[in-house]
């Protein structure tokens, strides 16, 4: 068919995210950014509650809290301490912090409502501000629908249709058919992520095909797509988004269904966590205690913060000063004085804006130091982020079957016996471990809920039986993986026999997703990566010895008993001679860390893209190669034959 080079420039590249939607033309350099929720006006007798994450209960707000206060002592204890003096100064700014009353900063505009639109999308919707009469929502949370009570499933795609065909027309600029008023021109690249739900993807796909008119679609994974992006067929993603992360293994273009690990934490959480930190730490007296990442104003403050200023260059603490910066421009959003990541000095003065509507703008002053390496830690201490759940770790895993009528022909028998053997961790580890954190598959390949069912023979009970199945995963309460131990926990998965591969994969670890651009991050990524790497060997002899990788355990995170025979013969030069790479030495984990490890920087110096529009590259690449014309599915073949014909047409198992 003509899409792949007859009609590249006609091919539209949709990215949806919890937090943002990229899109653009496959031609295009860069996508189009725009937040990704919807304000509906409020009639008589509906609630303007925010659509938002999963309210917490005021159980699971006083466990997090607990969490929280018990590990900040573990997120402290990797911060170098500093002088006495100089917390006594910071103390000292902040018990006397500077809260003044501004004119100048009056001109940030907000969303006009006198006309009472019906919605507003994007920025609008951001800046529209409380008690106006509209109810925000955000169709996408945690990579997947926000299905909740008095949010149904029609209320998530007349949301998505309603943000998707606006930011068509508006921002990218296309024009609609005159006579159906659709884009039956134009054919449509869909980036879905590496756990989906089968039911969520089609209904998209319904979405684009029958009520967009999009005349061809296809479908690709974000990890594919990252590795597209960075230009490489073989690497382990990490993909540190907004609200989720997840770590894919991609060998030669095709994701490895095993080695999929996602946790239900991101840069959202690394903002919350933040404001926990300044709100609660002793020396601090937060200006702006009404401030929540719930609020669109406070969240776009607190992302700014987030990724203008904390950093993970520990070393930066040597040798430490006080600057005090004061703004004189009126700038048009939220003022801090941004850190340089290779500057030293750690004591700093912040500015920033409270506003809200019909009230003066008010501009507070903060000192804060340590704490802007305490936010990024909390990838490696995921207590502090947030608390796990029966569906935290990897809610796709244990996800119920939303239309198993669809997929009756397909699904493969799963016996009882293979269920609970299956379910079942070895003795002396953690219960649970083994399905939610390494995503084993049974002996047919089936796992409930998930995007990688197989073809095989129709089971009549296949339905009660994968209800089943979720419900014995959903008696346990899996721990959240550190970003490190889910590399780890990834990597485990692939054989031991196929060490080629392995070795690729070590050797590329590429860092995706916008809250992964943290200074410092891939330096302390790939020094813990390191000293863990004893554990492939551990889970290599365990994989042998039953087909489980149930060697690892979150709670124990190096096993020092395991021989480092493997880890050596991979690295050795000539006389036998261990190599290790210049960037590894001096450190006090080289000798024991095995495979040559590199962490590839997240902005690649060749290419102006950074790793927040890697999956959307990827997609526009994808969409003008030649070697993708088979994955394209034409609207009268989506019409015809549905999901049967993406199962035949998908580069990932349908």
């Amino acid at each position: 068919m003509p899409y792949v080079c007859e009609r590249r420039q006609e091919a539209v590249v949709l990215h949806p995210g919890s937090h943002t939607l990229k899109l653009g033309m496959a031609t295009d350099d860069l996508p189009v950014v725009m937040p990704h929720l919807v304000a509906r006006r409020v009639y008589d007798g509906e609630g303007t509650a925010v659509q938002e994450l999963d309210q917490e209960s005021e159980e699971r707000q006083a466990a997090l809290e607990a969490a929280r206060r018990a590990g900040l002592g573990a997120v402290m204890g990797e911060v170098p301490l500093k002088r006495k003096s100089l917390v006594e100064d910071v103390e000292r700014f902040n018990a006397h912090n500077c809260t003044e009353t501004v004119t100048w900063a009056d001109d940030f505009v907000w969303t006009p409502t006198d006309h009472q639109p019906s919605f507003l999308v994007g920025a609008d919707a951001q800046k529209v501000g409380r008690g106006r009469g509209y109810r925000l929502q955000r169709p996408i949370v945690r990579g997947r629908f926000n299905i909740q009570e008095g949010y149904t499933m029609r209320m998530v795609l007349d949301d998505l249709h309603t943000i998707w065909q606006h930011a068509l027309i508006h921002e990218l600029g296309l024009t609609p058919s005159a006579q159906k008023r659709d884009f039956s021109q134009y054919v449509a690249v869909l980036i879905v992520a590496d756990l989906f739900d089968r039911r969520e993807v089609r209904e998209m796909l319904n979405m684009l095909v029958r009520e967009m008119g999009f005349a061809g679609v296809m479908v690709l994974q974000e990890s594919v797509c990252t590795s597209f992006g960075y230009g490489l067929a073989s690497a382990c993603v990490v993909d540190v988004g907004d609200q989720k992360t997840t770590v894919t293994c991609v060998d030669e273009g095709a994701c490895l269904p095993d080695s999929r690990v996602a946790l239900d934490y991101g840069g959202r959480d690394i903002a919350d966590w933040l404001l926990w930190v300044v709100k609660h730490w002793g020396r601090h007296h937060f200006p702006y205690r009404g401030a929540s990442v719930e609020d669109p104003l406070d969240e776009m403050f607190l992302h700014d913060l987030k990724k203008e200023c904390c950093h993970l260059h520990k070393a930066r603490t040597a040798n430490e000063r006080t600057r005090h910066t004061r703004h004189t421009d009126p700038p048009a959003a939220h003022m801090w004085t941004r850190v340089d990541p290779q500057d030293e000095q750690t004591t700093q003065i912040f500015s920033f804006y409270e506003r809200q509507p019909g009230q003066r703008t008010l501009l507070h002053h903060i000192n804060i130091n340590q704490e802007l390496i305490f936010a990024p830690l909390g990838l490696f201490h995921p207590d502090v982020l947030a608390l796990p759940t029966p569906r935290g770790t990897m809610q796709a895993l244990i996800a119920p079957l939303a239309d198993a009528s669809v997929n009756d022909d397909i699904l493969p028998d799963l016996s009882a016996s293979t269920a609970s053997s299956k379910s079942q961790p070895r003795s002396g580890h953690a219960k649970g471990t083994l399905w939610l954190c390494f995503g084993l598959t049974s002996s047919s390949g089936y796992q409930p809920g998930t995007d990688t069912g197989t073809t095989g023979p129709a089971s009549e009970g296949a339905p009660a039986k994968a209800a089943a199945a979720d419900r014995a995963l959903e008696t346990d309460t899996p721990a959240l993986l550190a970003l490190h131990d889910a590399v780890i926990a990834s990597l485990a998965s692939i054989p031991s026999a196929k060490r080629e591969q392995k070795k690729r994969l070590c050797s590329a670890v590429i860092l995706a997703g916008g809250s992964s651009q943290f200074p410092g991050l891939r330096e302390v990524l790939e020094s813990k990566y390191a000293t863990l790497h004893l554990l492939l060997q551990a889970a290599a002899a365990a994989a042998a010895a039953d087909n489980l990788l149930g060697i690892y355990d979150p709670n124990h995170r190096i096993n020092e008993a395991v021989p480092s025979s493997w880890a050596q013969e991979d690295n050795v030069g000539e006389g036998g001679r261990a190599e290790v790479s210049p960037a590894r030495r001096g450190s006090s984990s080289t000798a024991a860390c095995g495979p040559a490890v590199e962490v590839l920087a997240s902005r690649r110096k060749d290419m102006e893209l950074d790793s927040r529009f890697l999956s959307w590259k990827g997609g526009a690449i994808a969409a003008c190669l030649e070697a993708t014309r088979e994955l394209w599915i034409t609207a009268a073949q989506w019409c015809t034959h549905g999901e049967r014909h993406l199962r035949e047409r998908a580069a990932f198992s349908w």
